[in-house]
Parts: C-alpha cells; structure tokens; sequence
C-alpha cells in the first residue's frame, strides 16, 4: 500500500515510485494507492501511464502489460465534480477502483454510472 500524502511524496515522481512499479510488473504483484484527493487520482494516472508507455516502448505487448501491471486506487468514491475523469482512469486496462470506506449514497450512484461510462479495455468482455 503506498499512502502519497503519508509519504511525503506528494509533488514529485520519485524514480523509486517507477522502481516498485517496475518489480511489480516482474513479480505480478499489485500495488494499492490510497487516494482521497483528485490531484492524487491525476498523479496515479500519470504514473500508470508513464510505466506502461515505458513496457510499451520497449517492445512489450499491451497484452503483458495489462497482465501484470495492476494498479489499484483505494477509496474511489470521494470525487465530487469531477466522476468523468475517475471513469476515464477506471477505463485504463491497468486501474482497477476499490470502494472501501466509501458508505454514502454517491457510492450507490457511482456504481450504477460504472457499466455505462467505463470503457472496457479488453475485447473479450
């Protein structure tokens, strides 16, 4: 679990953040961000982006990517104003939402907006 705000990383993209990413892809171990804030949520975007163009760049299938880099993003129910860009993030083939600690009825309506406006990166489903 990487807390950005608890550790002190909050306005840099430190090469050890792209170092764990990289072992993850590795090892096929998924990485969980707690994440309140939408600064945050655009920081882990970014992030996931950056290390997946990096595999990709380098001759990786979106395929082996999308297999092992699992990003998961805690808390997804706390944006107010700004829900289009949460799915935009939840539509990347290496995001995936997690809805603990999230008892509101924004929660209710967040899941019921999730089939309509994520876009399913994989073909298959």
């Amino acid at each position: 679990l990487l807390d950005r705000i608890g550790s002190f990383f909050f306005d840099q993209d430190f090469i050890w953040i792209y170092e764990i990413l990289r072992r993850a892809i590795k090892y096929r171990v998924p990485i969980i961000f707690d994440c309140r804030f939408l600064n945050t949520l655009r920081w882990i975007y970014k992030l996931t982006t950056n290390i997946q163009n990096e595999f990709l760049n380098n001759n990786f299938t979106q395929d082996y990517v999308s297999s092992r880099l699992k990003i998961i993003i805690a808390h997804i129910g706390f944006l107010l104003g700004e829900d289009d860009f949460l799915f935009k993030v939840l539509s990347h083939p290496c995001i995936y939402g997690d809805l603990t600690g999230q008892f509101s009825s924004r929660t209710k309506n967040l899941i019921e907006n999730l089939r309509q406006k994520v876009k399913c990166p994989f073909p298959d489903v």
